[in-house]
């Protein structure tokens, strides 16, 4: 179903719960909007699809490439995450956590979830805030060394 409204249109689901809403664009000339967001979680349900997807077509190399070389379950899987990281993040940060998973080769649903949280709230190369002294750790818990010098615990 679809809500054409005075500045915005909706996408609904049949129950009529909405799915996603565009702005409207007004003028003359036509105007293409590819949303992802929307696209993604279908995709994840159809993953037979794939090769054929307009996500498929405009994702980074990187991106296309590692789901391409996935069994089918792990590019469902893969998907899947992006769907929902998409969600609770957004579509850009997404893309970019998992493009940065892959560069890493650690390609998981709680390492994308990390640098994707990064990348929206601090920024992937803020580095971190200096935290307490963890000193007194150090001297209570670190054998002492008979030259009277902590031992480096290894």
């Amino acid at each position: 179903m679809v809500g054409i409204r005075a500045h915005y249109i909706d996408i609904l689901e049949p129950n009529g719960e909405l799915l996603v809403r565009h702005m409207r664009q007004y003028g003359d000339t036509r105007t293409d909007l590819s949303d992802y967001s929307t696209s993604l979680e279908m995709l994840s349900r159809n993953i037979g699809a794939w090769e054929n997807s307009g996500f498929r077509k405009d994702a980074p190399e990187l991106i296309r490439e590692y789901i391409d070389n996935q069994p089918r379950a792990g590019r469902k899987s893969c998907v899947r995450m992006l769907s929902n990281l998409t969600k609770q993040y957004g579509y850009q940060a997404a893309v970019d956590a998992l493009e940065l998973a892959v560069k890493s080769n650690s390609v998981n649903k709680s390492d994308t979830a990390i640098l994707a949280a990064r990348i929206t709230g601090y920024g992937i190369d803020t580095p971190p805030e200096p935290g307490p002294s963890l000193e007194i750790y150090d001297r209570t818990f670190l054998p002492v060394k008979d030259d009277g010098k902590e031992a480096v615990a290894s």
